[in-house]
């Protein structure tokens, strides 16, 4: 007889995302089972896709078995938010994590379909369990599973402002939803199709182990405090005048970055599901910034005629001590850049005990190399010191407008320089700590 939990809370929820493709023909490869850290809210649910027909001379609807016609799969949508961090959740999905390459690169030159399993697991006992930290695979027996398959991403977002830590939210549409208890021995199988005419059910199965729902954190960096962030803004075009976003003294208040993943649905007659959903590409994205307003420079809205105002976003999320009653940075955890970054809006606004605040969005396209980069610095050994690579040039440009520690790539060699104290020097050691 399987045990019936009382209710369900936060702590006895695990929450499990696979490598792409959902499904695997040759099962003995096998998928691999990520577990999505620091996870807040989760949100999933399908829609009964179905037709209400009426006729002419009958005042019932037109039924097939009992029931309205069904024209195609129902709808599963899943909604995850995060504290985000290192960076662990966002390769989980499949984003890309490179300072050469947009997030987006794996989506766009995947060969096969880049849908994902997600995998809900909930136990089922009264007394208090954190299911991240089982110690005993037994104890997994008769937990709850809650299968969701073909889940493909169309939504990436970032949110930081004062006062909170920064979080990320992604979004995925699936075509399947199973539930199964887990049975050693038994256990459930991957609520993954394979698209097209037959749709067969994957015959993998999921099979969990002490290590499946561990948190995995790397070092110390659990989360990220608003203090631990750095933004950049740099203006690389127009003067529309007003607050200058890339003042070293603006006050930022909030930032948000916001990725719409849109993708078109194709279908064939004789199958009810969409046997593939395509990027639509470019992908354009959004940003906001919300600031104090502490000072404006000179220009006007009629520049926009002749030069839009185009920006770089930089976010730098830092590891931090004390020193001596002193909060110091000491590495960098992960940057997020935008690029090329278009001024839509600006907007100003003060009221009874606030301050002048300002509100500004950007748009910005996201292809295989620009647009949005989410990636760790590298750290590699150079002359007997361990240092972290804040960029990479393709070339090597010159240095004024390089930041302290970049790698680059001699274009007629090939070979590799390391930017550090203020020149550039053939790098020779190929060990890298990434």
């Amino acid at each position: 007889m399987h045990n019936v939990a009382k209710r369900i809370t936060y702590e006895r929820v695990g929450v499990l995302v696979s490598n792409s493709p959902g499904y695997k023909d040759e099962i003995e490869l096998g998928s691999v089972h990520k577990n999505l850290v620091r996870v807040q809210s989760l949100d999933c649910g399908f829609e009964h896709v179905s037709t209400d027909v009426k006729s002419i001379g009958s005042d019932d609807l037109v039924k097939r078995n009992g029931e309205s016609p069904v024209i195609r799969h129902p709808d599963v949508k899943v909604d995850i938010e995060y504290v985000y961090s290192s960076g662990e959740n966002e390769k989980s999905i499949g984003l890309h994590m490179n300072p050469n390459y947009s997030l987006l690169r794996r989506f766009i030159d995947k060969e096969v379909m880049d849908d994902v399993n997600i995998s809900i697991i909930t136990a089922n006992q009264d007394s208090y369990l954190d299911v991240n930290n089982v110690t005993n695979e037994n104890e997994f027996e008769d937990y709850y599973i809650m299968g969701i398959g073909n889940a493909f991403l169309t939504q990436y977002s970032y949110n930081a402002q004062v006062g909170q830590v920064p979080t990320a939210r992604v979004s995925f549409e699936a075509s399947n939803m199973k539930f199964d208890p887990y049975v050693h021995g038994n256990e459930p199988t991957l609520a993954s199709l394979k698209l097209g005419r037959d749709n067969a059910a994957s015959q993998e199965k999921l099979k969990l182990t002490t290590n499946t729902l561990s948190p995995g954190f790397e070092g110390d960096v659990n989360a990220l405090m608003p203090g631990d962030m750095d933004i950049t803004v740099t203006k690389q075009a127009g003067n529309s005048g007003g607050v200058p976003f890339e003042s070293l003294d603006a006050a930022i208040q909030s930032i948000s970055i916001d990725v719409p993943i849109d993708r078109q649905r194709i279908y064939t007659l004789g199958s009810n599901y969409a046997f593939n959903k395509k990027l639509k590409l470019p992908i354009i994205a959004t940003a906001s910034i919300s600031m104090i307003v502490r000072e404006f420079e000179q220009g006007d809205v009629e520049s926009f005629f002749i030069q839009g105002s185009v920006y770089d976003i930089d976010i730098k999320h830092w590891d931090t001590y004390f020193h001596r009653g002193i909060k110091e940075h000491s590495n960098i955890v992960n940057v997020i850049q935008v690029q090329n970054a278009q001024l839509k809006t600006k907007n100003f606004s003060v009221s009874i005990d606030n301050h002048l605040i300002v509100d500004a969005t950007f748009t910005f396209g996201i292809g295989r190399e620009n647009g949005l980069k989410i990636y760790t610095p590298y750290h590699i050994y150079f002359q007997g010191e361990a240092i972290q690579v804040l960029s990479t040039a393709k070339e090597l440009v010159e240095p004024e407008s390089l930041d302290e520690a970049t790698l680059g790539f001699a274009e007629d060699t090939g070979a590799l320089y390391v930017y550090h104290d203020g020149r550039w020097t053939l790098y020779n050691n190929d060990e890298y700590i990434t």
